[in-house]
């Protein structure tokens, strides 16, 4: 509490927040604006009906399975930027351009957003067309499509932009953000299901005691979360430069988790392709299919149908490993490290430095993708269980909720410290 009544003192700091949280409410308030001609009914039963679906409605803050105008709403853009960090591995000129001047950083952002209106576009067509005569529009004439289409793409960019604004003008993650109030605004709807679930019907003293416990392993959950984000091992790094006679010294740090939730998004895409596609064929009851179906996993009856958690498992600790391997380039950062003097002890500098980071990050990140699947696997657990699905808090919802709230806390230190620099700086200096 401190650390955040030191940031709001800033006034610069508390413009910049009310202006971005006034965009952000802008765009849960188009959220609830339903799409003429639609049956939200139809696609409700559809992610009731697989558990993996509701992690990407929780990201569309529930506006997937409410059709409203803005169903598809930030999730195309980070589709797209997504897709740009993995062009950047095949295309070492899409990465330079990442980290280049600021006309090419803007070039980079000017590509996604035009990426994500085409995925938002494609994605759009692909639902309409597929389920548009199976119920979820009220009429299947080809002008009805194109309208649920042209709305549909219009909200998700409307949504990029908005995101893209705040980046700009107030220098936060906008696009993070706009997930983040989109996950959140799913959680009153969420509390009141795990109420009705595991609540609702009992002795007093049995709701009592239910709700502490729920209520405690929330808590437990967002706790471990955060630990799980901010876990990192750090390389001790020695510089040549001398100062007093002694070594300068710093650390490297290799973060348990670089890539957050993106190695779940990846898993979770492919888990939910085969049926998405079987759906649109009107195959949907196949039984290879619920083996892919988080909805089937740790029932009783059926338990063999759990098989489909190892390869989920298995996608999620392989995407980590995989979109580490984007984010931290060990050989890149042994030539920064040779190039300015510093070396890790005991170690030689060049490739056996790029060898021993490669093999340190592997183990970390390996510890972290194990983290990550604990906390995919509780969603999975409680509807196999108790059937209770599609609760945003009590699964993989929460590593954006804490990663981004993490991110915008260091954001908005960084501001009110730079705001205080400067105006010591207006008033005669530091010292």
């Amino acid at each position: 509490m401190k650390t955040w009544k030191s940031i709001f003192k800033s006034k610069q700091v508390r413009k910049e927040c009310l202006y971005s949280f006034m965009i952000l409410m802008g765009i849960r308030l188009l959220a609830t604006i339903p799409t003429p001609g639609t049956n939200p009914d139809y696609f409700k039963t559809l992610i009731h009906n697989n558990s993996a679906l509701t992690f990407i409605d929780a990201m569309t803050g529930n506006g997937l399975s409410g059709m409203s105008i803005m169903a598809l709403s930030i999730t195309p853009y980070i589709t797209a930027s997504i897709m740009v960090q993995l062009a950047g591995v095949i295309y070492p000129r899409i990465h330079e351009m990442e980290k280049g001047m600021e006309d090419e950083r803007k070039r980079i952002h000017i590509i996604t957003l035009v990426l994500g209106g085409f995925v938002a576009l494609m994605e759009s067509s692909m639902i309409a067309f597929s389920f548009g005569k199976k119920g979820l529009l009220v009429s299947a004439k080809w002008y009805w499509i194109l309208l649920v289409m042209l709305i549909w793409t219009a909200g998700s960019v409307v949504a990029s932009l908005a995101g893209e604004l705040i980046r700009k003008k107030y220098d936060f993650n906008g696009s993070s953000l706009i997930l983040l109030f989109n996950i959140l605004a799913s959680y009153p709807s969420d509390a009141l299901s795990v109420y009705q679930t595991m609540i609702s019907g009992k002795q007093m003293v049995h709701k009592v005691i239910s709700s502490i416990l729920i209520v405690l392993f929330v808590i437990a959950l967002f706790a471990y979360t955060v630990c799980l984000q901010a876990a990192e091992r750090r390389i001790p790094i020695t510089h040549s430069q001398k100062i007093k006679g002694t070594s300068m010294k710093s650390t490297l740090p290799l973060k348990a988790c670089p890539g957050t939730v993106v190695p779940i998004i990846f898993a979770s895409s492919i888990l939910t392709f085969p049926s998405m596609i079987a759906a649109f064929i009107g195959k949907e009851n196949l039984t290879a299919l619920k083996f892919l179906n988080t909805s089937y996993w740790f029932q009783k009856d059926n338990f063999y149908y759990s098989i489909g958690a190892i390869f989920y498992i298995a996608m999620i600790i392989g995407f980590s490993s995989y979109y580490a391997e984007i984010i931290f380039n060990p050989t890149e950062v042994a030539m920064d490290l040779k190039k300015k003097g510093a070396n890790i002890y005991s170690i030689r500098p060049g490739k056996e430095t790029a060898a021993y980071l490669h093999k340190k990050s592997n183990e970390v990140v390996l510890i972290g993708a194990v983290g990550l699947c604990v906390i995919a696997m509780v969603p999975a657990v409680l509807s196999g269980i108790w059937h209770l699905s599609g609760i945003a808090f009590l699964g993989t919802s929460i590593v954006i909720t804490v990663g981004v709230s993490l991110e915008f806390r260091t954001q908005c230190i960084a501001k009110s410290q730079n705001g205080k620099y400067s105006s010591m700086l207006e008033k005669g200096g530091i010292f």
